[in-house]
Parts: structure tokens; sequence; C-alpha cells
């Protein structure tokens, strides 16, 4: 027999009384096999055809990869693909594959087709939510083994929904302090680490002392303004260059009488 993975089992004895004897094959390769067979060492010219279809789907030998272990928060997406095989690593074709993932504001576009004659089927993956994701998947009702693992990273910081605020509202000039705080996110809510913030006032008189790390884990970086002229001050910041729409007001107040002796 033609193909790959057959069995055959050879007749037991001699043709009978009609000329006839009988074997069996089996196969674990799906496909089309040709049978022939010799008879005292002739070869018979007729052959047959036998299509060896795929087993069921096994849960252990299907898989499902992403083209990409990492995206980004709301602009990024991978593609999934799932392959149906049987125990026997055969494709199996017709599936219905359903996706699903762990987390938050995950969009799963499911796949516009049942599984083509290679097993495969593919769907889409993409959130707005930066957190790790496993994406697992059924095929022909069959809940498979292998996951695949997708990360979501924040985006670039946003200067739309950035903020900046201030400890308070009000100093006294020469001798109070207030603290700057700038978070930095990305277009779709997620804080981003990592981002150089810089404070920027249009008031010269203004003292801006920078933060001196970039963002943290929370997407968070502190400054300290100091005032020396009365009057209201407005703060602005910049993250990695980009000036945030969000800006803080600061009244500097006059510092007490001073008496000399």
């Amino acid at each position: 027999a033609t193909g790959a993975g057959n069995t055959l089992t050879q007749p037991a004895g001699v043709t009978d009384a009609n000329g006839q004897i009988t074997g069996t094959i089996a196969s674990t390769g799906a496909g089309a096999k040709t049978l022939s067979a010799t008879i005292n060492g002739t070869a018979v010219t007729q052959t047959a055809v036998l299509t060896v279809s795929a087993a069921a789907i096994s849960a252990t030998t299907s898989t499902i990869g992403v083209s990409s272990g990492t995206i980004s928060a709301g602009v990024g997406s991978a593609t999934v693909t799932v392959t149906a095989r049987d125990a026997f690593g055969n494709p199996v074709a017709g599936a219905t594959v359903v996706l699903s993932a762990t987390g938050d504001g995950n969009t799963v576009t499911q796949p516009a087709a049942v599984t083509n004659a290679s097993g495969v089927a593919t769907g889409s993956f993409s959130s707005s939510i930066s957190e790790a994701k496993t994406i697992s998947a059924t095929a022909g009702g069959v809940s498979l083994t292998q996951t695949a693992a997708v990360t979501v990273v924040p985006d670039a910081a946003s200067p739309t929904t950035s903020t900046v605020g201030i400890s308070t509202n009000s100093i006294v000039a020469g001798s109070d302090t207030a603290t700057v705080t700038v978070t930095a996110r990305d277009g779709s809510g997620n804080v981003v680490p990592g981002v150089a913030v810089a404070l920027a006032s249009g008031n010269a008189d203004l003292i801006l002392i920078q933060p001196t790390a970039n963002t943290d884990a929370n997407g968070v970086a502190t400054g300290r303004v100091v005032g020396t002229l009365v009057g209201s001050k407005t703060i602005s910041a910049t993250l990695n260059g980009v000036a945030a729409n969000a800006t803080v007001n600061v009244t500097v107040t006059p510092a007490g009488v001073s008496v000399d002796s």
C-alpha cells in the first residue's frame, strides 16, 4: 500500500476454490491509499483505492499559536492560529474553532470558517488593558490542552489621558514647596512606566525642581515647585518630549513681614 502509517495483515494460506483470499489494512496516516497485490509473484494489474479519514480531534496533539507574544494595548493585535489534529497527528478539516482569553478589555475575533484541509482556522486577539493574557481554544467542542500567552503592554504615553496633579494650590513665597505629580497613561488609560517627564512653566520666577527619575511602575514621576513672586502660576509637563494637555495652578502668597531689630 502507498502512503505512511500502514499496517498490512497478509492473507493466511492460499486462495480458496473460488480463487479468493483476504488480508487486512489499517493505517494511522490519513489520505488516499493505493492497494496492490501479487499472486505467486506476479503483479496484479488492477489496484484498489482506500481513503483513510482523520480520527476524532485530540486535545493533546491539536495546537494553538499566536503571531506575536507581545502587543500594545489599544492598537496592537495578534493572529491566533489553531490546528486541529487527531491522535496520530493528522489534520482534521471541517471543525468549528472557538477562541477565548483571560483578563479584561479583550476583543476576540472568532475564525470566519471551519478548519481547512490542513486543519487550520485563524482568528485574532487585541486588548485595551495591559496585562498577561492566556488564549485558549476549542475545536469541534474539544478543549485544547495547549494555550498561548500574549502580554499586552501599554502603548505610548498619551497627552490627553496623562494627568498632572499638585499637592497644594497655595504656597508661601520663598519657603513653601508643592509636589507636582505626573501620571503617564496611554490612550486606553493604562499607566506607562519609563517615561521621561519634565516640568515647565511660563512664569520665569517659579523654581522648578525636576523629577529625578522616569515614571515608575505606576506611571508616576514627581517634582517640586518653589515660588518667589506672589501671584497665580501655571505648571505643565512634557512626557518624552510631548506636552500633556493637563496643567495645574498654584498661588504664591506673600511671606510674613520681617521686622529688623
